[in-house]
This record gives C-alpha cells, sequence and structure tokens, in this order.
C-alpha cells in the first residue's frame, strides 16, 4: 500500500472512527446513570452529538488542508457553491424520484406545515449533509485513487456503516433499533453511498453531495411507513442507474484514427450494441423483481414480516412500484445513452474537426436502412451538424439542400427555424452577399423575439450574435466584430467552434490595428486548429503563420 492511501487512513478514517468511539462510550456510560439524558433533548446530548458527529468534518476539513492545500476559506465555498450545471440538478431529482418511489406512489410525505419541510431540510445539512466533507469530498476520491469505482463505494459504505453505528450509540436512537431495522438502514445506506458517490464523481461539487444526502434525510423524516421489500427495490434501481451511468462515463470513443467508412461502421455497430445493452438492463430489472416475489414466498413460509409480499394488503402498492421502476427506467436509460450517443458522433465535427469525415459519415448513415430506422436524414442533432460541416466545407448546395429538408420537419419550432436562417445567412456570408445575410438576421430576430426565457432565449441571442458578428466583419466594421466575438467566445467548449470563432476575433482585432491582440488570437486559433485539413483551418494557420516571426 502506498503513502497515498496510507494517510487517508491515519490522518482521517481512524481519527474520525476513534473519536466517535470515544464520544459513544461516554454515551452509553452517561445512558446507564438514569438521571442523565442524551439526544437531541438535552444540552450534554447535544454537545456529544455535536463532537462526535462533526468528527468527520473535522477530519475530511484537516486532511484537504493539510495534503490537498484547501483552506478553510476554499472548503466553505465548496460546500455552499450552489451555481452548478442543470443537468446535476436533474441527475439527483432523476436519483431521488427512484429513492422515493415508494412513498410518492403511495400516501406521500407527511407535511405537517408549509415551514416543516425547510426547517427538517436545515437541520439535515447540519446534522447529516456536514458528513459529507469527510465521506465523498475527502475518502472516497482516495479510495478511487487505488480500487474501481464499485469497490471505493463499497469500502467507504464500510467505514461510514461503521461510523453510523457509533452515531446511533452517541444519539441513542441506537436503544430504538431492532435487528432488522439495522438491516434495512444499511441497505439504504449503501445505496446513498452509490448515489452521493456518483453525483461527486461526475459533478466534482461538495455542495450538490451535501444538498443531497440532506434531501435524502428530509425525506426519509417525512415518510409515511414503506413496506421494506419496497424500500429494496428501491435500493436495486438506484445502484443500477449509479453504475451504469459510471460504466458508461468511463467508455471512451475515439475515432480521429479512422476514415468515414470506418467511422459510419463504428458507430452503427455502437448503436446496436447500445440497444443490446439497454435490453439487458431492463431484463435484469425483470429478473430483480421476481427474486422478490421469490424473497415474499420465503419470507411468507419462515413468517419473516419484513418480506412477506403476498398476501399482504400492500401487495398491489408493490406491483404498482414494480411497473413505475421499470417504465421510469427504460426511459431514463434510454434518453441517457441516447444523448451520450449522439454527442459522440458530433465529437467527429466538434472535437476531431473532421468536417469531410463527418460529411461522408452522415450521408452513409442516411443510407443506412436500419440506423435509426431510416430516419437520420430527419434527425435534427445529426443533421444539424451536417450542415455546419457542409459549410466548413464550402459545400454550401448540400447545405441548402438538407436546410429545406429540415425546415419541413421543424416548422413549429421557432429556435431551431432560427438556426436554419443562422445556417444560410453564413452561407450569404461566404458567397459575399451581404444583403441575404442581412434579411436572414431579420427572419431570426422576428423568430426569437418572443423567446425570453431559459436556454432558448441564451441560444437565440447567440445566434443573433453569431450572424451580427460576420455581417460586422464582412462590412469591415471591426469594432463592433470584435465585441460581439469576444462575447460569443466565452463559455465555448468544443473545439472547432473556439477555432473558427478565435480566427474570426483575430480578423476583427487586425483591422483595428492590434496587432499583438491578432497574433495571439491567431496563436490560440491554429493551437485549436491542430492538424485539420480542411479550408478554415488551413487559413487559420495561414494567418498566425504570418506572425510567426514576432514570436
Amino acid at each position: 500500500m502506498n503513502y497515498d492511501n496510507k494517510k487517508i487512513y491515519t490522518a482521517f478514517l481512524i481519527p474520525s472512527l476513534v473519536q466517535a468511539l470515544i464520544v459513544a462510550i461516554i454515551a452509553v456510560i452517561l445512558n446507564a446513570v438514569n438521571d442523565v439524558l442524551i439526544g437531541y433533548t438535552s444540552p450534554i446530548g447535544l454537545l456529544l452529538i455535536a463532537v462526535g458527529g462533526l468528527s468527520t468534518a473535522f477530519f475530511g476539513a484537516r486532511f484537504q488542508y493539510k495534503y490537498n492545500n484547501k483552506t478553510i476559506k476554499d472548503i466553505v465555498t465548496d460546500f455552499f457553491k450552489i451555481k452548478q450545471p442543470v443537468k446535476f440538478y436533474i441527475l439527483i431529482v432523476i436519483f431521488l424520484i427512484i429513492d422515493f418511489a415508494a412513498v410518492i406512489t403511495g400516501e406521500g410525505f407527511v407535511i405537517e406545515s408549509p415551514a416543516m419541510p425547510l426547517l427538517i431540510f436545515l437541520k439535515a445539512i447540519l446534522f447529516g449533509g456536514i458528513e459529507e466533507i469527510g465521506w465523498r469530498y475527502t475518502f472516497q476520491p482516495e479510495m478511487e485513487k487505488r480500487f474501481p469505482y464499485a469497490a471505493s463505494t463499497i469500502i467507504t459504505f464500510i467505514a461510514w456503516s461503521l461510523w453510523h453505528i457509533l452515531y446511533f450509540c452517541i444519539d441513542g436512537s441506537i436503544y430504538f433499533y431492532s435487528a432488522s431495522d439495522i438491516v434495512f438502514f444499511l441497505i439504504g445506506l449503501l445505496t446513498n453511498c452509490f448515489i452521493l458517490s456518483v453525483i461527486y464523481k461526475k459533478s466534482g461539487s461538495l455542495w450538490l453531495c451535501v444538498m443531497t444526502h440532506a434531501l435524502i434525510n428530509t425525506g426519509a423524516q417525512m415518510s409515511h411507513y414503506v413496506l421494506p421489500i419496497c424500500s429494496i427495490l428501491s435500493s436495486m434501481y438506484c445502484i443500477i442507474l449509479a453504475c451504469v451511468i459510471i460504466i458508461e462515463s468511463d467508455f471512451k470513443v475515439d475515432t480521429k484514427k479512422l476514415n468515414a467508412n470506418e467511422t459510419a461502421d463504428f458507430f452503427i455497430k455502437y448503436w446496436n450494441r447500445l440497444k443490446i445493452k439497454y435490453f439487458l438492463t431492463l431484463a435484469f430489472a425483470i429478473i430483480e423483481f421476481m427474486v422478490l416475489i421469490l424473497l415474499s414466498f420465503v419470507g411468507l413460509f419462515l413468517y419473516i414480516p419484513e418480506i412477506i409480499l403476498l398476501g399482504n394488503d400492500q401487495n398491489s402498492h408493490f406491483m404498482l412500484i414494480c411497473v413505475y421502476y421499470i417504465i421510469f427506467q427504460a426511459v431514463v436509460l434510454y434518453i441517457y445513452r441516447a444523448i451520450k450517443f449522439f454527442l459522440n458522433i458530433s465529437r467527429v465535427l466538434s472535437e476531431d474537426c473532421d468536417p469531410y469525415r463527418y460529411c461522408e459519415m452522415y450521408e452513409q448513415l442516411e443510407d443506412n436502412r436500419r440506423f435509426l430506422r431510416g430516419k437520420t436524414g430527419k434527425h435534427f442533432f445529426l443533421s444539424n451538424y451536417y450542415v455546419a460541416s457542409c459549410i466548413y466545407i464550402t459545400e454550401y448546395s448540400k447545405a441548402l439542400d438538407k436546410l429545406e429538408v429540415l425546415r419541413d420537419k421543424n416548422k413549429r419550432k421557432k429556435i431551431r427555424l432560427a438556426a436554419f436562417e443562422y445556417y444560410e445567412g453564413a452561407i450569404a456570408i461566404g458567397e459575399n452577399d451581404i444583403d441575404k445575410a442581412k434579411k436572414c438576421l431579420e427572419k431570426i430576430n422576428d423568430l426569437v423575439k418572443d423567446i425570453n426565457k431559459g436556454k432558448g432565449n441564451k441560444n437565440s441571442r447567440d445566434i443573433v450574435i453569431g450572424l451580427t458578428g460576420l455581417i460586422a466583419l464582412k462590412e469591415e466594421d471591426y469594432e463592433k466584430a470584435e465585441a460581439l466575438f469576444s462575447q460569443r467566445l466565452i463559455g465555448r467548449k468544443d473545439r472547432i467552434s473556439k477555432m473558427s470563432l478565435c480566427y474570426d476575433l483575430g480578423l476583427a482585432k487586425k483591422g483595428l490595428g492590434k496587432e499583438d491582440e491578432a497574433r495571439k488570437c491567431f496563436k490560440e486559433a491554429a493551437m485549436y486548429a491542430g492538424d485539420a485539413r480542411f479550408e478554415l483551418a488551413d487559413k487559420v494557420r495561414e494567418a498566425y503563420k504570418a506572425y510567426d516571426h514576432l514570436e
């Protein structure tokens, strides 16, 4: 075992458990004295809970300070960094829906007053969410340096379980739990480990783990009684989803060395494999359902009330939950895998900067009647990238033909129609037809004038700024072009867009006589262009080469 793994045990895990153990022993001794109260109802009980409960947060923060060079300010900032990508909040909502499906489809939550959920949530952050400084923020990432994700999560679960048993001795709840209560609690804890670990692994956000932990605790406190076997079902589906997300995330697609034919064949096989994996996952979910039915027979035969389903008055509820889970999982997995698949296809253009290969690949996929049931040509996402690729390689007639097909398919979707007008305007710029480009801009403004909320508004602004900038550059209004391209460049992530925008910004700065700034823009554009082989990439390299002697 290397030093990196030893330090997480000696500097975090052992001190956290030892501190909790010492406080637990004190709490047990005090509990044995009849006139000393422990728990949340007495000052001494709250003191013990604070000292024992904050052990993981304290030693986690200490570990971050000592080994990861994080200050207290850094940790507090991470703890309350609410601004995170929307997709991670959506992921949390999905997990919460699955985790509390039995409650949602059953008797619902117990809400005695409007303020009650908020008060419980705030308490759950202080007496639950704060633990994440130790477990997800510190311990599990160190485990993942040595072990795979699933093994690291299980190791974290074991350590977290030991700590929780000690914590139950501190707050006095251990005296009210039966053996079966402990077992089902540990099943829930294992589920939470997978939920929280996948959230942290995907987002790197301490706040999202703190919030999710607190929401789970809040939901659990406000829930009606749920048939234990339903809780097991929830746990299994959450764990499956977490593992699928990690497995899919770890799968990297690299088609850069493939030609167009090989790339098309690769994605056809990739899509077929995804469909097989999708149906296998659903089959596994159905098998789990059948195992639970069998388990219920065992419970009925041996009379174990916690797992008896058959003959129970809640069996219809259980069946409803099973159907709910299978349908929900089918939808979630399909959407997740489909999005990932199409993003991987788009990388041929966006990251590999190979519009020629994307066009050839797209045309082959379009000719394959089995791929996407022969509807590739009308698929907005794939066709949108095809139009962009055609424009990059100045195949304007192909781009215009495809735009006509897409317009007919998306007549009522204003933001998409605006995007099509942007492409037509960009083609007009390429053909030196400024008047036509301005007419396209007018159409865009008419289409997006009513879009003033959310992502649609952001996309519409980006479209307007983009075409306005191209027109300004063509009309040699360099000051306006500089401002617009600088604005549009902010937040861009894909390589080909950054290359194109840096080049256009460099032209604008050159027109303003800002030679040094223009050189920096051309240098950055050339870096993004790399060894890409198409007309714009060649122009970028030529522009940078003209300044190369000034380096």
